[in-house]
């Protein structure tokens, strides 16, 4: 029933031209993005945590100026290959989702824009 309430939800904010409220989601991506990657249940949690974020889209519908105000500066996709391997422009945006420590390397998220600067789409990658 939550699921059927969701779809109704977000169909009716698409229909209707409001972005569906991320806040809470993206602030909790901002603090991930500052914790070390510890151990390995750290790095599981920010897993978990993205791939939350991408599938129910936080990341999307969002102006570059906007996206950075919420997550940071985030770093361009013409400095990591890794990004045009996953089909992303130069001018994209990844973050990476913790720093780097003892459990492994962090989670990444790419977002990609229009021409206008608004995310249309964005993909989340884990490191084993």
């Amino acid at each position: 029933m939550n699921r059927t309430l969701l779809a109704v939800s977000l169909l009716a904010s698409t229909l209707l031209g409001c972005k569906p409220d991320h806040t809470q989601t993206l602030r909790d991506v901002r603090a991930a993005i500052e914790e070390p990657i510890a151990t390995e249940d750290v790095r599981h949690r920010h897993e978990a945590l993205v791939q939350h974020a991408v599938e129910d889209g936080a990341f999307e519908r969002l102006t570059r100026p906007e996206l950075q105000q919420q997550l940071g500066s985030g770093t361009r996709c013409a400095v990591d290959p890794i990004c045009a391997q996953q089909g992303f422009e130069q001018e994209d945006m990844y973050f990476e989702i913790g720093t780097r420590g003892e459990g492994g390397r962090p989670p990444i998220v790419l977002v990609g824009f229009d021409l206008e600067g608004v995310s249309v789409r964005s993909r989340y990658l884990t490191f084993q």
